[in-house]
């Protein structure tokens, strides 16, 4: 799941209404039909699919985070019928930082959130508060110079631009 809902503690901010992130969430059958999801308040995405022994593909794209693809079914094998179920869609954490969406959290990343901050700018707001602060850095932090697990030959992170730092920029934003 987006880990600008967790932080980088891992706890959950039941305060904040999750509903309302620009998160795009859909899942295409094995005939190309393609299915829109929802998140719920709290961190649920609910859609609703035919049931099918055959496999389908769930994209989800959330604004700073890397997107995940996967592929499940919905079903369970009941003697001679096949029966819908209740089931948690097998997603791997979207780390938080991807601000300018290059596949890398990096200096890019962070230039991009200097340039953000104080604003409301929905790709660098990781956490969905409404604020690029501290709370937001403190993600690009975390995860600095990770490449998406999704993507082959992704490339580089850069550590440094223009002969700048992660520190600078910190040091730029009044960050300790």
């Amino acid at each position: 799941m987006a880990q600008g809902f967790f932080g980088t503690d891992g706890s959950f901010d039941w305060q904040t209404d999750f509903s309302n992130v620009p998160i795009s969430m859909k899942v295409t059958d094995f005939e190309g039909n393609v299915y829109d999801g929802e998140i719920t308040r709290d961190n649920d995405f609910k859609v609703k699919l035919p049931v099918t022994d055959e496999p389908f593909q769930m994209e989800v794209e959330i604004p700073g985070h890397f997107p995940v693809k996967s592929t499940f079914h919905v079903y369970e094998q009941r003697e001679d019928k096949i029966v819908g179920t209740w089931r948690t869609l097998p997603l791997r954490k979207q780390d938080a930082g991807d601000i300018n969406q290059d596949i890398v959290i990096d200096m890019m990343a962070a230039i991009e959130l200097k340039n953000s901050w104080g604003t409301d700018d929905q790709n660098a707001d990781l956490n969905f508060d409404g604020t690029i602060d501290a709370k937001d850095f403190e993600l690009v932090e975390y995860n600095f110079l990770e490449t998406d697990p999704g993507v082959e030959n992704a490339p580089k992170p850069k550590d440094k631009y223009n002969g700048n730092s992660l520190e600078d920029i910190k040091k730029d934003l009044g960050i300790n």
